[in-house]
């Protein structure tokens, strides 16, 4: 996937999910990759600074709007 932070398969598909826990559970140097790179992005994209923007100003527009 894009951010290789995981394995994206059909919740629906039982066979498909557990071969997707399976093979993290074998490869523990991509689940160590995968969850690195999880981090990086989660720490990139909702930063504390940059939600708190974003909410300060989704509130400024409501007010400014009614």
């Amino acid at each position: 996937n894009k951010y290789e932070i995981g394995e994206a398969v059909d919740p629906d598909n039982s066979i498909l999910f557990a071969d997707a826990i399976e093979r993290l559970a074998d490869n523990h140097i991509l689940a160590k990759k995968y969850g690195k790179n999880a981090r990086i992005l989660a720490e990139k994209s909702f930063s504390r600074d940059d939600l708190s923007e974003k909410f300060v100003r989704f509130i400024e527009e409501i007010q400014a709007n009614h």
